[in-house]
């Protein structure tokens, strides 16, 4: 799996104490050969997102944009009461085909060149399909950003990012597993949405609204688009952003005139093993071995209850009374002992 990209923000706002993947992100080194170059073997099991859902995604997608947007640009209209017929779109696929960085390039200026009208107060399109976006970042010039769609408000007189999911919602409401990528997701497009603005002084209009268009059970017809305030996840992707120009800083201090190897540099890189690792990153069980002998090996629990990095023989001096307790937490943990008749 990438760590390129808004990907690599979302997996470190899940975990911004985590220097190693900070790394990862900041030198667009994929989960794989990270696990190659660190552990000197190939991650033989299975890993990232499913061919079937990826297949699912891309044609929820062409539905979505097809025949000019048809199917979005109703969605649309429902919910902000317009007339689809009255919605423009510039498909920016279509304008400037092709995968990579050099059609990303073509797609950013293209995406500029309707920033630049809506500066100067002329007509510009409702919908931007695929557009381009920049964000820049501690240590890199800038990570490209494509929203699926961008949506012009006309009331805010400011584009929205817009994210397709082909994730099934339901009357009742949806899976926070499905819920919060998405977010995550659209709270990068947003800051990356403001950066690109500030060039034309249309930063200040950004807020913190995202539009998502989500799947239903009825084949591939959306769910009613819907729209919600990100003011929580925009906080942690800033946090992201602030362990990137962490991971910059303790990378001055290793290197000389050339840029630290990654192999070099990875041992002295703090990690920060928790349960939801095992989940979502290829280097769960190489960072819970370096902390087999700490509690944070137990789980996120007992690293609440005595702090993730003390040690077993620290517990151990607690049970036999060689220690004395030093915080409340440390006292509990000895009066549970002698309550379930675990001997000092």
């Amino acid at each position: 799996m990438s760590t390129s990209g808004s990907r690599g923000l979302i997996r470190l706002s899940r975990n911004p104490e985590c220097q190693l993947q900070a790394f990862m992100v900041r030198e667009r080194i994929g989960e794989r050969q990270m696990h190659r170059l660190i552990t000197g073997r190939e991650f033989d099991g299975e890993y990232g997102q499913r061919a079937s859902a990826i297949r699912r995604g891309n044609q929820f997608e062409e539905k979505l944009f097809a025949d000019g947007a048809r199917v979005l640009r109703e969605e649309v209209g429902k919910r902000y009461g317009l007339d689809p017929a009255s919605l423009s779109v510039r498909d920016f696929r279509v304008e400037e085909p092709g995968k990579g960085a050099e059609a990303a390039l073509r797609r950013l200026e293209a995406t500029a060149e309707v920033f630049a009208d809506l500066s100067s107060g002329n007509l510009v399109p409702d919908l931007l399909v695929q557009p381009q976006l920049q964000l820049h970042l501690p240590g890199k010039d800038r990570m490209l950003i494509a929203p699926d769609v961008l949506i012009f408000n006309r009331l805010a007189g400011i584009y929205r990012p817009g994210e397709a999911k082909s994730g099934i919602l339901r009357k009742s409401g949806a899976n926070a597993d499905k819920l919060e990528p998405a977010r995550l997701q659209a709270a990068v497009e947003i800051l990356a949405l403001k950066d690109t603005l500030s060039r034309f002084g249309l930063g200040g209009r950004v807020d913190s609204h995202a539009v998502f268009i989500f799947g239903s059970p009825y084949g591939m017809k959306p769910h009613p688009i819907f729209e919600e305030h990100l003011d929580a996840e925009l906080r942690e992707v800033r946090r992201a952003v602030e362990s990137l120009a962490d991971v910059v800083a303790r990378l001055a201090e290793l290197s000389t005139d050339q840029s630290t190897p990654i192999e070099a540099a990875a041992p002295h890189l703090k990690t920060h093993f928790q349960q939801t690792c095992l989940g979502s990153c290829i280097l769960a069980h190489h960072c819970k071995g370096l902390h087999r002998d700490t509690v944070r090996s137990l789980g996120d629990r007992a690293s609440e209850l005595f702090g993730a990095d003390t040690s077993y023989e620290r517990l151990k001096s607690l049970l036999s009374g060689e220690a004395t307790p030093s915080s409340v937490q440390e006292q509990l943990f000895v009066q549970l002992a002698q309550t379930c008749g675990v001997s000092r």
